[in-house]
């Protein structure tokens, strides 16, 4: 028996849904030293915002639905999508990361080795916030975009105003500083303004909150915002 079988018949019940795995669970897990309640996904591991970009793709993007393929690239691959993803008819999917061996290939996202124009659709969660050149990282997601496509990118964001020191190196300093050891700032609502900079047409949605408050908890959603750009 595949052990995800195993997972969905041991973790089987009806009090929450994961959308990615489509199981039926008893309990979201919580994760962390703080121990973040209804989190992961018992079966395919998914976290809150997984969950809700997921909903996303399928329910507003119509990712899975396109007459003809599409060309994917997907930055630091998240274990709950690679399989699903790749086994998409109609998604050509790639994927990179500077050090997961979960990805196709090693790659930063600051010197993406692709030609201009070669993808339809970019998904990035939680890694630009990791990238001291970030403009350097949304340039190249324009570059290699094709007319009209899809950036979705989701980042930790607090308040309005974007708040880095780049001087800031240690690690000690910057996780108290900016939450996490390895991030660089910690964004405000104001990315819009940043990304729009290189070119794109941003939306910030709020997509969590287009769900009754069953539902977020139910679905184990978190209120992350979407960022959509379109080049």
């Amino acid at each position: 028996m595949h052990i995800s079988t195993k997972n969905k018949l041991k973790f089987f019940g009806l009090k929450n849904y994961c959308p990615v795995c489509k199981s039926f669970i008893s309990r979201f897990k919580p994760i962390g030293f703080i121990q973040k309640r209804n989190a992961l996904c018992p079966v395919c591991h998914s976290l809150e915002r997984h969950r809700l970009v997921w909903l996303f793709f399928k329910n507003e993007m119509n990712l899975f639905l396109f007459d003809k393929k599409i060309k994917m690239l997907h930055t630091a691959p998240e274990n709950c999508f690679v399989r699903r993803l790749k086994n998409a008819e109609n998604i050509d999917y790639y994927s990179i990361d500077i050090q997961s061996e979960l990805a196709d290939d090693k790659m930063s996202l600051i010197d993406l080795q692709f030609a201009d124009e070669t993808f339809d659709f970019f998904y990035s969660s939680h890694v630009l916030e990791h990238i001291e050149n970030d403009k350097k990282a949304f340039k190249e997601i324009f570059r290699v975009l094709k007319p009209n496509g899809v950036a979705i990118i989701i980042v930790p964001i607090k308040g309005e105003k974007t708040e880095e020191d780049l001087s800031v190196k240690s690690p000690e300093l910057r996780e108290k500083i900016y939450g996490q050891s390895d991030h660089v700032r910690i964004y405000g609502t104001d990315i819009e303004y940043r990304i729009k900079e290189e070119g794109f047409n941003v939306e910030m949605i709020k997509y969590y909150y287009t769900f009754s408050k069953f539902k977020q908890k139910y679905l184990g959603l978190s209120n992350e915002i979407i960022i959509k750009c379109v080049k």
